[in-house]
C-alpha cells in the first residue's frame, strides 16, 4: 500500500465523517449507559490445604492420608465450603445488617491431582470481600471439623486475603469503547462510500448505454433530411 492509497482512504473517510461520528457516539453512549448501574468488582483468592488431623494416632495418619487421594473427599470439602449455610454464616459474621450480600459470590475449586483447594470470593466492596473470605474460611473450618474430625484444613496463603480489582476501570472502558467506535465508524464509512460509488458507476454505464441506443435508432435518411 502506497502513500497515495492511504491518502485516498483518508479522503474517503473524510467525505463520510458524519458516519464515523455517529457510530462513535452510539458505541460510547451504549457503553456509558451499560456502566451507569455497574459497580467495581473485587476478588480475593485463598489457598487451602486438607490433611490428616495432627491429633490422630500415628497408625491412623497413613489411613487418612490414603483416603485423601480420593477425589470424593476433596469434592465434598469444596462443596461444603461453598455451601449456602457456610457462606450465609460468614456473611452474618461480617455484617448482619448489610443488604447487598446478594452481589457477592464464593467459589471453591479443587486443584488438579492435589489436596489443595482455591477459594475465590468476589464482590463490589473490597473490605467486605476480604472480610467474607476470612469469615467463610473460619466457618468452613468449624463445620468441616464437626463433620470430618479426622481431617484438618489450613491456609497456604501468606497473610490475610487482599482484594484485587478485577473489573475494568471506567476510564479504560470508555477508552476501549472510543477505539472500537472509531474502528467501526471508519469501516462503515468506507463501505458506504464504496457502495455509493458502485451505484454511481452503474448509473453512468446505464446512461451511456441509453444514449447509444437512441443514436443508433435514428434513420440515416431522416438525419440527412434534417441536415438539409
Amino acid at each position: 500500500m502506497t502513500w497515495n492509497d492511504i491518502n485516498a482512504i483518508i479522503q474517503r473517510v473524510m467525505r463520510r465523517w458524519w458516519i464515523v461520528v455517529s457510530v462513535l457516539v452510539i458505541v460510547v453512549g451504549a457503553t456509558f449507559f451499560g456502566l451507569a448501574d455497574s459497580r467495581d468488582r473485587y476478588e480475593t483468592t485463598t489457598l487451602l490445604v486438607v490433611g490428616p488431623n495432627i491429633d490422630l494416632e500415628p497408625s491412623e495418619v497413613l489411613r487418612v492420608a490414603d483416603l485423601l487421594e480420593s477425589n470424593m473427599v476433596m469434592a465434598t470439602y469444596s462443596d461444603v465450603l461453598a455451601s449456602p449455610r457456610v457462606v450465609a454464616s460468614g456473611m452474618i459474621a461480617v455484617d448482619p445488617t448489610y443488604s447487598d450480600w446478594n452481589l457477592y459470590e464464593v467459589r471453591v475449586v479443587q486443584e488438579p491431582e492435589s489436596n489443595v483447594m482455591r477459594m475465590i470470593v468476589e464482590g463490589p466492596d473490597a473490605e467486605k470481600t476480604e472480610g467474607l473470605a476470612v469469615a467463610v474460611q473460619t466457618e468452613g473450618q468449624a463445620t468441616l471439623g464437626e463433620l470430618f474430625p479426622i481431617y484438618s484444613i489450613s491456609s497456604l496463603s501468606a497473610g490475610a486475603p487482599e482484594a484485587q480489582l478485577v473489573s475494568l476501570p471506567w476510564v479504560r472502558t470508555i477508552g476501549i469503547a472510543i477505539v472500537i467506535g472509531l474502528g467501526l465508524g471508519v469501516l462503515f464509512a468506507l463501505w458506504l462510500d464504496s457502495l455509493l460509488a458502485y451505484r454511481r458507476g452503474d448509473a453512468g454505464i446505464a446512461a451511456r448505454g441509453s444514449g447509444t441506443v437512441q443514436a443508433s435508432s435514428i434513420d440515416p435518411q431522416t438525419a440527412t433530411v434534417a441536415r438539409q
